[in-house]
């Protein structure tokens, strides 16, 4: 019998169709891993579309090449005859993310055609508001951090089950300006700032990689 399989596009960020380059590297390694980002990036897979359009990203690590060495020691089994296996789990995350955008995709797409058609009736809508309370930018911003820190702790040779803990390893400050005007602010726990910028479109803060190299 066959199953299928749940697809949560919530993880995904709500402009990840509009992230290239270096932010949509990111935000590969963020929710995949810093392996797959640098496949991505090799091949210069620049943003979301694509992705979506290459039939399989790790194709090009069947081949033989200088830049390639790194990459395949890190993704793939070698056999002792010199075939090249691609790890099943580098494999099913480029998969598993390709069908989340592409879900993402018929979400977006359903929703512009929904807005269109209640714009057409009602041509005095208002505009959504995309403030957030503290809490959820709180929130937002310790998911992120603690799904980033889930995908890469093997990178620091942490043990499985260690965590990042928030006002101990490191701490979220919000600030208002006089003309009203919000930031926020990470403090890492050696003593380090990073000051975030706030994407438009969402209202939420947003965490660069750089920064997570506590």
């Amino acid at each position: 019998m066959n199953g299928s399989t749940h697809i949560n596009t919530s993880i995904l960020p709500m402009n990840v169709f509009d992230l290239q380059h270096d932010d949509f590297y990111s935000f590969v390694e963020l929710y995949c891993g810093s392996i797959q980002a640098k496949i991505l990036k090799l091949q210069l897979i620049s943003d979301a579309s694509t992705l979506i359009e290459c039939s399989d990203p790790t194709e090009i690590l069947q081949y033989n090449g200088e830049k390639l060495n790194d990459l395949k020691h890190k993704s793939c089994l070698i056999t002792n005859d010199g075939n090249c296996i691609v790890l099943p789990g580098i494999v099913a995350s480029f998969k598993t993310l390709k069908k989340c955008l592409l879900k993402k995709l018929e979400e977006d797409t359903k929703k512009n055609r929904k807005n269109i058609s209640n714009n057409s009736t009602l041509p005095n809508t208002p505009i959504v508001n995309q403030v957030k309370s503290i809490d959820e930018l709180r929130n937002h911003l310790m998911d992120t951090i603690n799904q980033w820190f889930i995908n890469n702790r093997a990178d620091f040779n942490l043990i499985d089950n260690s965590t990042l803990e928030a006002n101990t390893d490191y701490k979220i400050e919000f600030r208002t300006s006089s003309n009203g005007s919000q930031s926020a602010i990470i403090i890492c726990g050696c003593g380090s700032k990073s000051t975030l910028a706030r994407t438009i479109n969402t209202g939420y803060f947003q965490v660069s990689l750089q920064l997570l190299y506590f």
